[in-house]
């Protein structure tokens, strides 16, 4: 019998896909290995066969579990079958997650599960990768002392963690993605862009530079950015090195390194026939998802970086729920005005800080790009 290929299988009905593919996305964030059907299925596959085959294929199956996946008799199917190679649950075979609140019933109340509920994205990772990392769920830090008067109170014993602290810069340009053409052509994709540009610029040597297409690749895959099935494009100029995905298609994504030390990712937005879909929390958590491979590129860090973001073309661009894309009939508030929009190099944040609070910067990202639009 061959060794399984994944880490984890995800089960999950239609109606939670975004969850489904949020969860894939953080495991693979964590350097796990994820089977899931959004992602991996392909046109003319065989689903029933796929299914099987992945589930067989995988290490562990994690659960989305909602009142609506615990109706479906797919999805019952999968756990099931999971659930039958380890009913005693030493082995952990199946990992529930549950996404909103639902009475978990029958054979698998017992399971203890993985609880998503009432928890913001920060807290959801957290508690995810806890969950399905081996060994005990013991903290870093000390528990509190229970005993002392103040602690038995109402209050909360720890203050909450300072926000990210922004300052001003000034003075910065950065390479866009318009600098990189005729490499990228978006054609009718609206693409968002990431950059990170350093307040006080790093030179790279440009021998360096040129060494780090594979990493780009590598760290590309890894992240979640780059299927590992997709065929790759590297452009490697004097001032810049750039890994993008090689076909014009909905999944266009790239890094790209310049000698400044400026680190940056695209990617391209949901789209049907109508044009592409700008849906504001989930575009937070992809570009989160950006901010953490760019994070991995082992560069030496600066102090600070400035931030910029743009999306573009704006023509067949609509803010709305990117759940919806493939079943519209007709677009609705639709973006007028310029070609693309960039947010300035005003302000800049510890780079340090860049790993544990890429979800905060993601936001605060995404509003900046919302309000112009």
């Amino acid at each position: 019998m061959s060794e399984p290929s994944a880490d984890f299988f995800i089960s999950y009905t239609g109606a939670d896909q975004q969850w489904a593919e949020w969860i894939a996305w953080q495991l693979e964030q964590a350097d796990f290995q994820v089977v899931i059907q959004a992602w991996d299925f392909r046109p003319g596959n065989n689903f029933v066969v796929e299914m099987n085959r992945a589930a067989s294929a995988a290490r562990r199956t994690i659960l989305v579990v909602s009142a609506a996946a615990l109706a479906s008799d797919f999805v019952r199917s999968e756990w099931a079958a999971a659930f039958a190679q380890d009913p005693t649950g030493i082995d952990r075979k199946l990992i529930p997650v549950r996404v909103e609140a639902c009475d978990i019933e029958g054979l698998l109340g017992p399971v203890v599960y993985v609880d998503l509920v009432g928890k913001d994205g920060d807290e959801s990772v957290r508690a995810l990768i806890s969950g399905v990392e081996p060994g005990r769920s013991k903290p870093s830090t000390a528990p509190d002392f229970p005993g002392t008067s103040a602690s038995r109170s109402s209050a909360p014993r720890t203050s909450p963690a300072p926000g990210l602290a922004w300052a001003p810069a000034s003075g910065l340009s950065a390479i866009r993605l318009s600098d990189l053409d005729p490499y990228v052509s978006r054609g009718h994709l609206s693409v968002v862009e990431v950059h990170l540009v350093p307040v006080t610029p790093q030179l790279i040597p440009v021998g360096k530079l040129a060494t780090l297409g594979d990493q780009l690749a590598e760290v590309g895959r890894a992240g979640g950015m780059f299927a590992a099935t997709s065929a790759l494009e590297l452009v490697n100029e004097p001032e810049h090195v750039a890994v993008r995905v090689r076909e014009r298609r909905d999944d266009d994504a790239g890094l790209v390194v310049a000698r400044s030390g400026q680190r940056g990712a695209w990617l391209a937005l949901p789209r049907d026939g109508l044009g592409s879909v700008l849906d504001a929390p989930d575009l937070v958590a992809r570009l989160a998802g950006a901010l953490r491979v760019l994070a991995k590129i082992d560069l030496p860090q600066p102090d600070r970086y400035a931030p910029t973001t743009g999306v573009g073309p704006l023509m067949m661009l609509t803010l709305g729920d990117s759940s919806m894309v493939g079943k519209r009939n007709s677009a609705s508030m639709r973006v007028a005005g310029p070609a693309e929009i960039i947010t300035p190099l005003e302000d800049s944040f510890a780079a340090s800080s860049l790993p544990s609070s890429a979800s905060e910067i993601a936001a605060e990202l995404v509003a900046r790009l919302t309000t112009r639009l």
